[in-house]
């Protein structure tokens, strides 16, 4: 039987969801750079409400203090803890990748009283009980001993 190659395509029409937690699944990964020109990965996520409701949200990992929380969240919540500790990260690493997220509802454009366009905006990414995510000072410790070689010299 011969059978034709299809690609998934999210829907097309979308909606602003409701503040609160969705499934979610990451559609699109891109390297980017920031508009202060410090590298990033800009995600596309495609959010669940039941049904046939549908959201999206765009979000942006930056290698930058303030991030590192955030990063660190979504890689536990998509089960790929492990790319946080080898300190490296590439957008196919992401792609297709599925868990949990917080997301808000807010203006597009805060500074425009008159754009009354709302978007979600992703808060944090949520891990699954079951999973022991390294707390700051962990974190710190393993940054520390992957950059100490131990060169007598």
């Amino acid at each position: 039987m011969k059978f034709t190659h299809t690609k998934y395509l999210p829907p097309e029409k979308t909606s602003v969801l409701e503040a609160g937690d969705y499934p979610f699944k990451i559609i699109k990964a891109e390297e980017k750079i920031s508009q202060s020109g410090n590298p990033m990965i800009e995600i596309y996520v495609l959010l669940n409400a039941g049904g046939s409701a549908t959201g999206r949200s765009n979000d942006w990992l930056l290698d930058k203090e303030g991030s590192t929380r955030k990063r660190k969240h979504l890689l536990y919540a998509i089960n790929k803890g492990h790319l946080w500790k080898n300190h490296e990260l590439r957008p196919s690493d992401l792609i297709g990748s599925v868990g949990k997220c917080t997301v808000t509802k807010e203006k597009k454009d805060k500074n425009d009283p008159a754009n009354l366009t709302m978007i979600n905006k992703i808060t944090d990414y949520i891990c699954d009980d079951s999973i022991k995510v390294p707390d700051e000072e962990e974190t710190i410790q393993t940054e520390n001993k992957a950059h100490n070689d131990d060169i007598p010299f």
